[in-house]
């Protein structure tokens, strides 16, 4: 960061050494100290090399040089040292500034605040309709176990390389753990090649980032309702985690049941499980949740259920023996009056635990 002293000292050596030039490595000029200064007819990094009147430092391909003016020759290189590299400090605090506010305008656009659109904001939309008028919003959300008191630019760098194909992509950080990229569904462009991306960057994220992150996608929006597509993709987060989804990346459009599950008041979920499950089974389970006691009989069940009903399987994943599971089994059968072994019974207990994880019982 930089500090007064350091700027005083730029100062300093900037009125020695006259205009400072900023230009990429095309010399296509981004900045200039003096605006009545006259036009470099060279502005290359080896065209500054060239000269012994003029001084470069490089940053990331961009160049910041300077011609020295009434300097003494032996002067010359220390003076221009310091004074380009602190430009160049300067200059990267001024574009990280640029680029927080742009993302603060971005932000309460996507979150609905009641904040008026910045001008530089709303251009970065003018400019993606240009291109495309539908858009899809993909939330990318860093688990509990990876925290942070900001978002990981590696993991922002590799949402740009995933994306790179589509060069168009827009990541706003919504907070230390989210962040939200907005993606122009230009032509040629899918929601499935989306959605793929999305399980391709959860996948990249633990294998070469070590992060543990979550991945949702809305549905199709205009460009014009960000905030649209925003909430949809914070509903598809919500809900793929509450019922402990299997998808990679929880998609808007693919949530079935537990998206509908979602939308149940709490009177009727109630009145669902003691249709499906019995007042007694649901009250006992009830209680033993409450008091924080491990519901074996519900582990169970729901364990044989998601491996699909095979008793090998279901006792390996809970390391007990074949015959416990079996007892289990039959005792959970026995109470509630289902047949859990049952394919159609299956499917309502299912659905019943899923119920059961809208209301935050299980």
């Amino acid at each position: 960061m930089v500090n007064i002293e350091a700027s005083k000292m730029m100062m300093t050596v900037k009125a020695a050494l006259g205009s400072l030039w900023i230009f990429d490595t095309a010399g296509n000029i981004i900045y200039k100290s003096r605006e009545n200064s006259a036009e470099l007819p060279e502005k290359t990094e080896a065209a500054f090399a060239a000269h012994e009147d003029r001084f470069y430092y490089r940053d990331e391909g961009i160049i910041f040089g300077t011609e020295a003016e009434n300097i003494p020759t032996e002067q010359k290189a220390a003076a221009a040292e310091i004074f380009l590299k602190l430009a160049a400090e300067i200059y990267e605090t001024e574009v990280r500034s640029a680029e927080a506010r742009l993302n603060e305008q971005l932000k309460n656009m996507l979150i609905g605040t009641d904040k008026t659109p910045e001008p530089e904001a709303e251009q970065l939309f003018e400019r993606i309709a240009e291109k495309s008028s539908k858009i899809i919003l993909l939330l990318v959300k860093k688990s509990g176990k990876s925290g942070g008191k900001c978002f990981d630019t590696e993991l922002v760098e590799l949402i740009k390389e995933i994306f790179s194909e589509e060069r168009e992509e827009i990541t706003v950080i919504i907070d230390p753990a989210t962040a939200a990229v907005i993606i122009p569904l230009s032509q040629g462009l899918s929601t499935a090649e989306v959605e793929s991306k999305g399980e391709m960057l959860k996948l990249a994220a633990a294998t070469e980032l070590i992060l543990d992150i979550n991945v949702s996608l809305s549905g199709i929006y205009s460009v014009t309702k960000p905030v649209v597509a925003y909430r949809a993709a914070a509903r598809a987060m919500e809900i793929g985690l509450k019922f402990e989804l299997k998808d990679k990346c929880f998609s808007f459009d693919r949530l079935g049941l537990a998206r509908l599950f979602y939308q149940m008041d709490e009177s009727t979920c109630n009145g669902y499980l003691v249709e499906i499950f019995g007042e007694n089974f649901v009250s006992e389970h009830r209680r033993k949740y409450e008091q924080g006691e491990r519901d074996e009989l519900v582990k169970t069940v729901s364990t044989y259920l998601s491996c699909n009903q095979n008793i090998g399987d279901a006792a390996k994943e809970l390391i007990i023996h074949r015959n416990t599971l079996t007892y289990r089994l039959e005792k959970f059968n026995k109470m509630t009056g289902l047949d859990c072994m049952s394919f159609e019974d299956g499917v309502k207990i299912r659905v019943g635990f899923m119920v059961m994880k809208h209301l935050g019982i299980m």
